[in-house]
């Protein structure tokens, strides 16, 4: 078990991807760049064949852009299927 503490509030991002290869991890991570200075934890998995999601934590405060401007720039990555952005709560 691992844990990340955080000074500001959480967001989840989870992206539905296919296929999920490291150059499309690359493509991500890239794009995330754009609106974000760090990723506090990320991983990725495939529960059946086609599809796989890859999910990563981000703080608030390291984000440059909204939630709407986040979710358009992975939507513009061709493989990437659904976005959810989900605010973890913190209480």
């Amino acid at each position: 078990v691992y844990f990340f503490p955080v000074i500001s509030d959480v967001y989840k991002l989870s992206i539905q991807i296919y296929p999920l290869t490291p150059e499309i991890v690359a493509k991500i991570m890239t794009k995330i760049s754009e609106f974000a200075a760090k990723v506090i934890y990320s991983t990725g998995l495939c529960l059946v064949e086609n599809r796989c999601f890859w999910e990563g934590f981000l703080q608030e405060k390291d984000l440059t852009k909204g939630i709407d401007d986040i979710n358009d720039i992975l939507q513009s990555i061709a493989e990437v299927k659904d976005v959810t952005i989900l605010k973890v709560l913190n209480h």
